[in-house]
């Protein structure tokens, strides 16, 4: 079995879409990085939060990551929709089966 990278979504982390130009990505960045900027705020978990939110700046706002990132992050995210599809298919295929063995058995001891 493949294991499926799993990739930060750092327009989720920006809180941008995935059309954001350089600016967008700027002004989201430097407003986020005031908030949880560790000498600015009190949050304990505000450093962690800071780090992410510089990491995927660094990744977005330089052109040529930014394509590559794009391109692992949809193979993983087609990835990882093509597992839970799966395994939605291999539950409803249960369900049904059950429900027909079921209704089956019903049925003989009705008659």
């Amino acid at each position: 079995m493949s294991k499926v990278l799993v990739i930060k979504n750092y327009y989720k982390i920006l809180r941008v879409k995935s059309s954001a130009t350089k600016d967008d990505i700027k002004i989201s960045y430097r407003k986020m990085a005031l908030k949880y900027h560790p000498d600015k705020s009190q949050d304990k978990l505000s450093e962690n939060r800071f780090k992410e939110i510089t990491e995927a700046y660094q990744v977005l706002i330089d052109e040529n990551i930014r394509k590559i990132y794009d391109q692992k992050f949809l193979h993983n995210l087609t990835s990882v929709n093509s597992t839970k599809l799966i395994l939605i298919y291999i539950f409803v295929l249960v369900a049904v089966f059950s429900f027909i063995l079921w209704y089956l058995g019903h049925l003989s001891v009705v008659s």
